[in-house]
């Protein structure tokens, strides 16, 4: 009884659990021009790597966050109808400071594996996992950088060490130090692509 009494406390927090508390949703529309360049790149993506993702709902939206360029969320209504919803957020500077396909695509990769996380979770997990995500910020750390490791694992270092160093370049010094502990450096990945016998090619 204690396990349900508290997953129907996290159920119904789980509207207020959302990782939007730190995209801050955009009240301007997304520029039409981003969105079919990153739904394109998803596309691809799914179709080389994710093929677990093909039936997967998701919808581009617009960002206002100087600091974060992509984020995913969950709608929380879908959640409890079954049928999911996801969205996916993106920066406007996206394409007002040019980033190459290269690094969109392997920082896309990294955001497909959080719905793939995702699409594993019951609705319980779920709001656990949220809950763990807003409170406890070395379990942030640890499960980006483990997300940052899946998406090498499916081929995409090169391209998130191309969006870092992009990355780097938008942000404050504070918000480039935070990135620095949570994700995986342009050291730290060329260090993995050596273990694994790879060639760096940046």
């Amino acid at each position: 009884m204690r396990v349900v009494k508290t997953m129907l406390c996290l159920l119904a927090l789980f509207p207020c659990l959302s990782l939007t508390a730190f995209a801050q949703p955009a009240e301007n529309t997304l520029p039409k021009i981003l969105e079919a360049r990153a739904m394109k790149i998803v596309a691809e993506l799914v179709e080389e790597s994710f093929p677990e993702l093909l039936d997967i709902k998701l919808t581009p939206k617009a960002i206002n966050n100087p600091s974060v360029f992509l984020a995913t969320d969950i709608d929380a209504l879908s959640i409890l109808s079954g049928d999911r919803e996801y969205t996916l957020y993106l920066n406007q500077n996206l394409m007002t400071q040019p980033i190459s396909d290269l690094a969109l695509k392997g920082i896309l990769a990294h955001e497909l594996v959080h719905f793939n996380d995702y699409e594993k979770m019951n609705a319980f997990e779920l709001a656990v996992f949220y809950v763990r995500i807003l409170a406890d910020a070395r379990f942030e750390a640890e499960y980006e950088r483990a997300t940052d490791l899946q998406s090498f694992e499916r081929g995409y270092a090169i391209g998130i060490k191309a969006f870092r160093f992009w990355l780097y370049d938008q942000i404050t010094p504070k918000a480039k130090a935070l990135k620095e502990i949570n994700y995986y450096t342009p050291a730290e990945i060329d260090e993995w692509l050596l273990s694994q016998n790879e060639v760096t090619l940046l």
